[in-house]
């Protein structure tokens, strides 16, 4: 009869259940399935999890830090906000989507709107387009706006007020006003520089949130560029060795990897950038030291990672920086003066934005009054709604042209329901003013390509309500490439062992190379979860070292007998089997003659751990205290055992129903119990611990030959398991662990 006995509740008090939960903490977390979020079972390492978690804590800062909470929810404006010009409203509006914060169109929106307050007409006559001065008399210019005007109209000399009169746009009027303009665009973005410095007091930055994102997405970046399931290669070996086992050391020396990932991307994103906004000589800088480095990225890679981890490694790199990025400027928040800005400019894009048709009877409707259209058309035209806005007016502006009675500030073929499509970003007026500046010498002016189109309303990107479904999006194709070059490692990396078996080399020096190869990639195996294969690395060189003879070798391959007798000491330790574990740290311990080679105390703490293990298993019989030493089971010992242990047939049950033996019915039974067949031979020979199997187990056939051999934790079967044939000699040798069969 074989019977299973079981852990019953023996729990005196609600306190003794608390602190022995307490104790079992990580039992308890792997009860919960907590760590398997990375290790053996999970296709994630240690550093994708603490990546991961990063878009958490980003998502949680912005949800804290970074909404616009006090955002004034989309009501229109009638009127801009009090000392912004067109120039400055465009400038600020753009801020956002380009770092410069400048381009052409603040410029043409300035010049636009001198025309609206009267200082210059501007007059088309067919293709032509000509700026007429009118003088300032009774004009109020704000600061830029008298920048741009004295720089057009006004000599350099020491009487400012000769003025140029007349200015012909485009290619005919280029050399000779081409400075002029030029000087004139230049002027003003310094102005709005000087005066806005990017947008810096209109935003909160919440530098402190985004640092903290930045480190824990480094050192995450970190320990994925140092993860041992990685590396592979003579360069990553030393790599291996120099970090070690902590996660700190990993995550340091890994941080520089990924500020070297950070730095190529920085490179080749800002050279696309400058070269879309025509900075040519920036961008092809960038661009060159973006390959160049680039260039050593990809060696590096190379030499650290098979194909299928550096695939796996750049692409959770380019993920951190684009996360780290696009975080940053998510959790940048307006001012109180910023966010007053911000919901006059999206005020005036609603008012000035709607179509004719999108009126109802109930919604306010502007009054066809061309003096409010021409006073905001510069508006319109610098926040990308001046076709809308005109369209509105389109009933008036007719009724003017058939008047002829245009506006002073526009005059000639502008008299029509077209003007804002003329005068639009990207339109005809604009490219005129584009084709009649020429760049000066030592220029910043910016010249970011205008990306408006026909449709001019589309003039600048809008603000995203939020890019969180962009880094879902991101974060499912990251993980999918990482499922695939996991899949794809693991069978290369099969398909090669099985390929490639080791054989007796030709030179020692040559096979201490090969076996300290085999041993990094067994470490790396061990590391990744990979008990199974790291187990057959480890032992295949075993062999061959045994059988090259360097067992009394007193130099580099009695360090290697130590790691190899070392790694399988901590493979079967991480399988609790405490037997196997205990018997080759004794190994690795022996194998070297001098003891200042490794870490004593490292080793002696495992040795340890172990004995004292075994003592729970019923083995302590076997050990010696004083040399802290394990005699090895024998079949006169196992008989003894056999002797003393309890009879399988004194069992019972408790008033639970579980199995108890009758001998102790007070608690759940520990020790040794044999079980025989109805004929009398032993049939199994089993060690129990509170009522579960714990420890070594051994099941004979009738005729006495042994059948198995297993091992078990707290009811569990673990380690390797083997089952005899009639040879008596192992047939099938699984591994266990946790009670599943591993089959890596």
């Amino acid at each position: 009869m074989v019977c299973s006995l079981t852990l019953s509740s023996v729990s005196s008090s609600t306190t003794a259940l608390l602190t022995q939960h307490l104790i079992d903490f990580p039992w308890v977390l792997a009860t919960l399935g907590i760590e398997d979020l990375w290790g053996e079972r999970s296709p994630l390492v240690i550093g994708e999890v603490i990546l991961l978690g990063t878009v958490i804590y980003y998502f949680v800062s912005w949800w804290l830090v970074g909404r616009e909470s006090h955002k004034a929810g989309g009501r229109s404006k009638q009127e801009p906000p009090t000392g912004y010009s067109p120039a400055a409203l465009r400038y600020l509006w753009s801020i956002e989507d380009c770092p410069v914060g400048y381009d052409d169109g603040a410029f043409t929106a300035s010049v636009i709107g001198l025309a609206a307050k009267g200082a210059l007409a501007i007059e088309k006559n067919g293709t032509t387009f000509l700026l007429h001065d009118q003088g300032r008399e009774g004009v109020e210019l704000q600061a830029d706006e008298e920048i741009v005007y004295h720089a057009l109209f006004h000599k350099r000399s020491a009487d400012p007020t000769t003025s140029h009169g007349t200015l012909t746009l485009g290619p005919s009027g280029r050399e000779l006003y081409g400075e002029a303009f030029a000087r004139a665009s230049d002027a003003l973005e310094k102005n709005l520089l000087t005066r806005f410095k990017r947008g810096e007091d209109y935003r909160k930055k919440n530098g402190w949130w985004i640092f903290i994102g930045v480190v824990s997405s480094l050192f995450g970046a970190g320990l994925i560029a140092t993860d041992p399931s990685m590396l592979e290669g003579p360069i990553a070996s030393n790599v291996a060795e120099s970090v070690g086992d902590s996660l700190l050391g990993r995550g340091a020396f890994g941080a520089l990897i990924a500020l070297f990932f950070a730095l190529v991307t920085f490179f080749l994103h800002g050279s696309v950038v400058m070269l879309r906004r025509r900075n040519m000589g920036p961008g092809f800088g960038f661009g060159f030291m973006g390959v160049v480095f680039g260039a050593g990225l990809a060696f590096l890679v190379r030499e650290l990672y098979t194909d299928a981890g550096g695939l796996r490694v750049v692409a959770w790199m380019l993920f951190a920086y684009i996360l780290n990025v696009r975080s940053a400027n998510l959790l940048k928040r307006f001012s109180r003066v910023g966010r007053m800005v911000e919901d006059s400019i999206e005020g005036l894009q609603t008012y000035m934005g709607r179509e004719p048709e999108q009126f109802s009877a109930q919604s306010y409707r502007p009054a066809q009054d061309l003096t409010h259209h021409d006073q905001l058309l510069p508006y319109a035209v610098a926040l990308g709604r001046s076709s809308q806005w005109s369209k509105q007016f389109e009933e008036a502006l007719e009724e003017r042209k058939q008047d002829e009675a245009p506006s002073s500030g526009f005059r000639g073929d502008l008299a029509t329901p077209e003007l804002g499509s003329v005068l639009a970003v990207n339109g005809a007026f604009h490219q005129a003013l584009r084709a009649t500046e020429a760049k000066l010498t030592g220029s910043s002016v910016s010249q970011r390509p205008a990306t408006e189109g026909t449709q001019e309303g589309e003039s600048l990107p809008g603000k995203s309500k939020s890019n969180l479904p962009g880094i879902i999006i991101i974060v499912l194709v990251v993980v999918v490439i990482m499922a695939l070059g996991s899949w794809f490692s693991a069978h290369q990396l099969a398909k090669l062992e099985a390929s490639n078996p080791p054989k007796k080399v030709d030179t020692k020096e040559s096979f201490l190379v090969e076996w300290s190869k085999n041993i990094t990639q067994a470490e790396n195996r061990f590391a990744r979860g990979e008990l199974v294969a790291s187990r057959r690395l480890i032992r295949s060189y075993l062999a061959l070292g045994k059988e090259n003879g360097l067992e009394e070798d007193r130099g580099m391959a009695e360090l290697f007998f130590y790691r190899s007798y070392f790694l399988l000491g901590k493979i079967h330790d991480s399988l609790e089997d405490s037997y196997r574990s205990c018997s080759n740290f004794l190994k690795a311990k022996d194998s070297v003659s001098n003891p200042y080679r490794y870490d004593r105390n490292e080793l002696a703490s495992f040795i340890e751990k172990q004995l004292q293990s075994l003592k729970e298993q019923g083995m302590e019989d076997l050990i010696d205290e004083s040399q802290k030493t394990l005699t090895p089971v024998t079949r006169k010992w196992v008989e003894r055992i056999i002797e003393i242990a309890a009879d399988g047939k004194q069992t019972g049950t408790d008033v639970e129903g579980k199995p108890i033996v009758l001998t102790e019915p007070t608690e759940p039974y520990s020790g040794w119990v044999k079980f025989h067949y109805d004929s009398g031979p032993i049939k199994e020979l089993i060690h129990f611990r509170q009522g579960e199997r714990h420890g070594r187990s051994w099941s004979w056939r009738v005729d006495g030959a042994i059948t198995s051999n297993a091992t078990y934790h707290r009811g569990k079967k673990t380690g390797l398991n083997p089952s005899f044939g009639d040879d008596v000699r192992p047939h099938n040798i699984p591994m266990y662990r946790a009670g599943k069969v591993l089959s890596r």
